[in-house]
């Protein structure tokens, strides 16, 4: 009676261990991205309840050993989790949905990268997508109004004129009060490259579309990282980089167009001839008589005067266009990562002799030898070409010249 137990119990053991071998078994897939179906390498596969899983491969591809009646949990950081039931496929793939709740926004102090949240600097963190669809041509014109505690101003309205960024206002009467500029980790030194007229900025050289994000340091954290050269605030730009998976092409192009606000009203040669003639009837001597006769009146301000009528706010002024146009490209795989750029821009100032182009072109590329040595490369060109029209006193100006200029004056031979 005894022998008939343990041979049933060792029956039944057997039985079961058949049962459960028989019903796991292995199954294949891959994790893409939902939007573009690029690979999601790095991906976290587990079988809910459990312990057990695995990661996919640099090509998103994974392999799993399940039951019948396993559910999978996919997940990766910025995506939505998901799961899903495994029932009788040998194939799941999985297609995962971007989470823009969980990603956090991030404040780079040249040094380092931490999350916003836990951040205890006083700082502005400001996306590239807020600023890359402004037709402007400086960085430091954008910044207007996407950051608290930051005034941004321009002494002249030229294309290309050096603009002036004042971090939690004036921290000195006679030195210099613009921030300290990190590019890429790297100092880089602002101001005008000219004396002679209201001259463009170093950082017009830079193209905004090629811009992952800007921090500006407002706090004694700058000075802290950056010693005295940071006491007047700390702008920090981090241009943008190559992403792992499936390689990407865009193109853009703005094109806009500028004009006065409000037309300056200038007297026409009518109104001017009527002008003149009444103040030379109102000239008297020092006895009070008519200084001038109807005859000589008529005679220095003849009639046909008024035959020639020229606008000289017409003549100096335009309807201002900007037009830029850019092409980027990026992508790489688990060790190399790559971005490249290249970009025109051109605005046209609504005074005329004024005027401002840029060449610009960037590669980054990053690459991954092992777990110990990284290789960092970034390269940016940048040609420009600036006009502008004499800023001058009295009549050298042009604007000057417009506002005192007499209609009776021809403009063109």
């Amino acid at each position: 009676m005894l022998m008939r137990k343990v041979l049933f119990l060792l029956l039944s053991v057997l039985f079961l261990g058949g049962q459960v071998y028989a019903q796991s078994r292995t199954v294949t897939g891959r994790v893409t991205d939902a939007t573009d179906g690029s690979a999601i390498p790095g991906a976290n596969i587990q079988i809910k309840g459990t312990a057990k899983g695995t990661v996919t491969n640099p090509e998103g591809a994974y392999t799993i050993q399940v039951d019948a009646n396993a559910t999978l949990i996919v997940s990766f950081i910025g995506y939505e989790a998901k799961e899903v039931p495994v029932g009788a496929a040998a194939t799941l793939n999985v297609k995962l949905k971007t989470d823009s709740k969980s990603l956090d926004e991030v404040v780079v102090t040249g040094y380092t990268m931490e999350k916003k949240i836990n951040s205890t600097i006083a700082a502005s963190s400001i996306n590239g997508a807020k600023i890359n669809n402004v037709a402007l041509p400086d960085v430091n014109q954008m910044l207007q109004g996407n950051a608290p505690g930051v005034a941004v101003s321009t002494n002249s309205g030229q294309p290309g004129a050096k603009t002036e960024v004042r971090i939690r206002g004036i921290g000195s009467i006679s030195a210099s009060n613009s921030p300290l500029y990190v590019l890429d980790g790297v100092i880089i030194s602002s101001g005008d490259f000219t004396q002679n007229t209201p001259s463009q900025d170093v950082i017009a050289n830079l193209n905004p579309a090629d811009i992952e994000n800007v921090t500006i340091l407002k706090d004694a954290s700058a000075t802290a990282l950056y010693g005295s050269r940071g006491s007047n605030g700390v702008v920090v730009i981090t241009t943008k980089t190559g992403k792992k998976g499936q390689s990407r092409i865009n193109f853009n192009a703005k094109y806009c167009f500028q004009d006065l606000s409000h037309g300056i009203d200038m007297m026409n040669s009518t109104e001017l001839l009527a002008y003149q003639r009444e103040a030379m009837k109102n000239a008297t001597k020092k006895d009070g008589t008519p200084l001038f006769t109807a005859e000589q009146i008529l005679a220095n301000r003849p009639n046909s005067l008024a035959n020639i009528n020229t606008n000289w706010i017409d003549e100096a002024f335009r309807t201002g266009k900007t037009q830029s146009y850019g092409i980027n490209a990026g992508g790489g795989n688990e060790k190399t990562q790559f971005y490249a750029s290249g970009d025109y821009f051109k605005q046209q100032g609504i005074l005329i002799g004024s005027d401002f182009s840029r060449y610009s072109g960037r590669l980054n590329v990053d690459h991954k030898f092992n777990e110990k040595f990284d290789l960092s490369v970034k390269v940016n060109g940048s040609y420009t070409d600036q006009r502008s029209a004499s800023a001058g006193n009295s009549y050298s100006s042009p604007l000057m010249g417009a506002l005192a200029n007499s209609p009776f004056i021809p403009s063109r031979d």
